[in-house]
């Protein structure tokens, strides 16, 4: 895969800004908004993110390899790039170059200053329930992004949380499914059905039978569900 076939997928805020979600492999993707770029977990095994557009902004959920790449956030840094992560994020990227890391907690806040969009990232948890020894809770991060008032949920790596009920009312939400890490496809199902976004992207999905787990979202009522090639 290269910036040429990237798969896009286009929405219009409330303030007739466009957001373009273009999407990499596995949990990377990036959004793009009045040439603002921000970019989620960019790993570099299925492009050559030297070719990509240089990030405004950069959010890690958690420091895992399929995550955080060194390589990939060098090829997209910039003097002025911002990185949003966790303390273990902060970690893995010293002598990266990178100058304005910011560490958020679950439940902390970050408003982000550009003239492109009104932007902020609130961090929120993101953990296992039943296989806790791979993302114990309290130690990642999921974010709901809000730009020009649109909310855009990314999960990290979680299975179906509790806390996903108070997330009602986003318009974009994307969950992981592959077990044992993440989720199951009903632990999916159930959390589309705790959230009820209004538009729903299956990611991280690995050797998840998708046409089991398109066939049981689908059957959902009022959502949206779109899949793209992860």
């Amino acid at each position: 895969m290269n910036s040429t076939n990237l798969q896009i997928d286009q929405f219009q805020t409330l303030k007739n800004s466009i957001v373009n979600v273009n999407f990499i492999k596995h949990a990377s993707f990036f959004f793009e908004v009045n040439n603002y770029v921000i970019y989620v977990d960019p790993v570099d095994e299925a492009t050559d993110f030297s070719k990509l557009p240089k990030a405004d902004l950069v959010l890690y959920t958690h420091d895992h390899y399929d995550h955080l790449c060194r390589k990939a956030l060098k090829d997209i840094l910039t003097e002025r790039t911002e990185v949003i992560g966790t303390l273990e994020v902060e970690t893995a990227l010293k002598d990266t170059g990178a100058k304005h890391i910011k560490v958020l907690k679950n439940g902390e806040k970050a408003e982000i200053s550009t003239s492109a969009a009104e932007i902020s990232v609130l961090a929120v948890p993101a953990y296992n329930t039943t296989q806790t020894q791979f993302h114990p809770k309290g130690r990642d991060n999921g974010y709901i992004l809000t730009i020009d008032g649109m909310k855009f949920y990314i999960p990290g790596d979680c299975e179906d949380m509790p806390e996903l009920a108070d997330y009602k009312g986003l318009d974009v939400a994307f969950l992981p499914v592959n077990q044992p890490y993440t989720m199951t496809i009903d632990q999916c199902v159930n959390a589309v059905k705790m959230m009820q976004p209004k538009v729903f992207f299956p990611i991280h999905y690995g050797d998840t039978d998708t046409n089991e787990l398109m066939e049981k979202l689908n059957a959902i009522e009022g959502i949206e569900i779109r899949l793209r090639n992860m």
